[in-house]
């Protein structure tokens, strides 16, 4: 992504030769960010949702939403930072820029996380998208290595703000440059979910369910064909256990991991956890699976899913 700021100029033509700025760069990369406003005389384009929206819907490009530039235009034009937090999100950013600052302010400072007054645990709760991209743009003068960003970092895990399971299953993936197909759909609790619902938006036959069991506390996750029963006898005898040895995963313990009903994946959220995919996978060079989520599924190709989630190919069905 290519980020660019929109233009200067208070009136429409002004606007408009932004506009055609846009058009006339015609990049699928390009996204326009949110601008304070900036008055007298220095009127900055893309200060309000209405401004953003409008560059989009003509040029087509992505966004990028800068709280704190959306803070600064809303002080200054008199309007509600939060209510156009919500209209900005609702314009689906492909990426977010977060810092710190005055919430009363006009001007931005791009303060390092707790060195302002911005609620930013809020801000990351109820304005962020849980597939889109947050990159730190705070600052500091004469940085010689990376300390104040990791503890901007460590700032955000203090919050207390806790990832689902799907959204550190989408953090994972991206971390790791895998590319993958977010699919939303009605919430699919079972295999039988699957093969009765209609426009999923894929294939059903490239479906493989994940199977969540545990031993003691360790999660054991296993996936398979969606139309394929497990096989207790070949998973136990790959485990060296005994059937007895192994239970279903409870419900409480995938609670606590942030799993919603029917989103159990294959991609483990836990160091500790143990992959296990039957070999069916071989035959299949794309595969459609849990997400954490139970109204959305992951398309991914096979060997990434492998790679990612270091399973053990086995054949466990029957």
């Amino acid at each position: 992504i290519i980020i660019l700021h929109p233009g200067i100029g208070d009136g429409e033509e002004y606007l408009r030769e932004t506009i055609r700025q846009f058009q006339m760069i015609n990049d699928p990369r390009i996204a326009v960010e949110n601008l304070p406003y900036n008055p007298p005389g220095r009127v900055l384009h893309g200060s309000s949702p209405e401004n953003i929206k409008q560059i989009i819907d003509e040029t087509h490009c992505k966004f990028c939403f800068d709280f704190a530039h959306a803070i600064c235009a809303a002080n200054s034009l008199g309007r509600d930072a939060y209510d156009d937090f919500a209209k900005y999100n609702a314009l689906q950013p492909n990426l977010y820029h977060l810092s710190d600052g005055d919430f009363s302010a006009a001007v931005d400072h791009h303060l390092h996380l707790g060195f302002g007054n911005y609620d930013i645990a809020k801000i990351l709760k109820e304005f962020t998208l849980e597939d889109a991209t947050i990159v730190l743009e705070t600052k500091h003068e004469n940085a010689i290595t990376a300390d104040p960003w990791i503890k901007d970092m460590q700032y955000i895990k203090e919050l207390g703000y806790k990832m689902n399971a799907h959204e550190k299953i989408i953090s994972k993936l991206k971390e790791h440059g895998i590319d993958y197909k977010l699919h939303s759909h009605q919430t699919l609790i079972s295999s039988r979910d699957v093969c009765e619902c209609h426009d999923l938006g894929f294939n059903i036959e490239n479906v493989f369910k994940t199977l969540a069991f545990q031993i003691c506390n360790r999660l054991i996750l296993v996936a398979l064909h969606g139309c394929d029963k497990i096989d207790y006898k070949k998973m136990c005898e790959f485990l060296e256990i005994k059937r007895k040895e192994i239970e279903i995963a409870n419900t409480e313990l995938l609670k606590n991991l942030g799993y919603a009903p029917g989103g159990i994946s294959p991609i483990p959220i836990t160091e500790d956890a143990t992959v296990i995919i039957d070999s069916k996978i071989l035959e299949y060079e794309k595969i459609i699976c849990g997400s954490g989520s139970g109204d959305k599924s992951i398309e991914i190709n096979s060997a990434d899913l492998l790679n990612i989630t270091g399973a053990a190919v086995q054949k466990i069905r029957k």
